[in-house]
């Protein structure tokens, strides 16, 4: 175990200065390893700085037994109060880590909240067998100006096109192309032609990463898209995005960079930024995770801040950006809401039979379970459900 890097890591998670990628190193770690093992771990983080929601999305039973099998054991045989209050602090960081640890594993989190009372979610029927859905995975479709159209799932790594290649990473977009003739200067325009536009898109069932020319990161969700020159001109550097992309933007002021989301226009002042544009969502949503963005020449985001139709508010960016360490996250959802997310990531079409259930969800689910594994966390009392083909057919009892 490389306790060091899990140190390093879970810091930068709590203060959340963490990368998408540092998150979903310290999740792939954190779930490689027993809470044994956890519990040889030093003390390197301050009590104050633990988040609560650690906690709280645990079971009191789970948590409970937790702490008191790390309590055992780090208070055993001690009679200095100085060194019981050194290990007490080092007690409540174990006891994030397990809880961590159980909270990614189990996805243990998810509760089923009654208008009535909250109670944990009953586990419904599985669907099991051929029938059942794999989760989705990386892939897309580049579209070019010129009219050919790549599928990256079957494309080798490699040189894809001119200016584009693919590792088994990310497209990455290197070069100059142009609609017609060839450019000796990288202006972006070549006598009055325009630089070719692309446009990369993710089916349901499908994410992918892509790195700009300019070296701005993006990260397409399942059913999303991003029409983008490949390369910039010398004026400000402008892409256009249907669905929930994430954006790793490189700063320059010379060149702001522009993303346009229906209605909405995000302008970054140098920035990591998620964006929520899918046509079925209520409202877009822009949620800020560092640095600065205005929108529509008028709203000026700080990091927290999420802004959609007019209206800022503070919100948990692990939480807005939970899909890119790789779980669902509810609030307080409803099944239509819920169930939109499943259906882009399983590419399946969710219908209802008579009345909709009015549970509420709350909480993560792995985005790596079968469809069955998901559907077990989610069926509760007066639930029901049924899989027909790609299909998925919910009604309440």
């Amino acid at each position: 175990m490389d306790k060091e890097r899990i140190v390093w890591l879970f810091r930068k998670y709590l203060q959340k200065t963490a990368t998408p990628e540092e998150r979903a190193e310290l999740f792939a770690l954190l779930y490689s390893e027993s809470i044994d093992t956890l519990s040889r771990l030093q003390d390197p983080i301050s009590p104050a700085d633990i988040p609560d929601e650690l906690f709280t999305r645990l079971s009191a039973s789970s948590s409970r037994r937790i702490f008191d099998e790390i309590l055992a054991r780090g208070e055993e045989g001690v009679a200095d109060e100085g060194i019981r209050q050194k290990r007490r602090s080092r007690v409540i960081w174990l006891r994030a880590a397990a809880a961590a640890v159980v909270l990614l594993i189990l996805g243990s989190s998810l509760y089923y909240i009654s208008q009535q009372q909250n109670k944990k979610m009953l586990v419904a029927e599985k669907i099991g067998g051929a029938n059942d859905r794999k989760p989705g995975h990386q892939g897309a479709v580049l579209s070019l100006s010129n009219g050919q159209t790549i599928i990256l799932d079957t494309a080798h790594n490699g040189l894809l096109a001119d200016g584009f290649t693919k590792s088994s990473e990310a497209v990455q977009v290197k070069d100059v192309v142009l609609s017609s003739a060839t450019s000796s200067a990288h202006d972006g325009k070549t006598n009055g032609v325009e630089p070719a536009y692309a446009t990369l898109s993710t089916p349901a069932g499908r994410q992918q990463k892509l790195v700009l020319s300019d070296g701005t990161v993006v990260y397409l969700n399942a059913s999303s898209s991003i029409s983008f020159p490949t390369v910039f001109g010398k004026g400000q550097r402008q892409v256009t995005i249907k669905g929930e992309v994430y954006f790793d933007v490189v700063h320059d002021a010379q060149h702001p960079f522009v993303v346009k989301a229906g209605d909405d226009e995000i302008r970054d002042i140098g920035t990591r930024f998620n964006i929520n544009a899918y046509p079925d969502e209520p409202g877009i949503k822009t949620t800020l995770v560092e640095g600065c963005v205005q929108i529509n020449d008028r709203y000026v985001l700080k990091p927290g801040d999420q802004y959609s139709e007019g209206q800022i508010r503070k919100v948990d960016t692990d939480a807005a950006t939970a899909w890119m360490s790789g779980f669902f996250h509810f609030e307080h959802d409803d099944v239509s809401t819920v169930m939109r997310q499943i259906a882009r990531w399983y590419d399946i079409s969710v219908t209802y039979e008579g009345a909709k259930p009015t549970q509420k969800f709350g909480g993560d689910i792995q985005r790596n379970l079968m469809l069955s594994e998901v559907l077990e966390l989610l069926g509760g009392t007066g639930v029901d459900y049924k899989l027909s083909g790609n299909k998925l057919i919910i009604k309440s009892r």
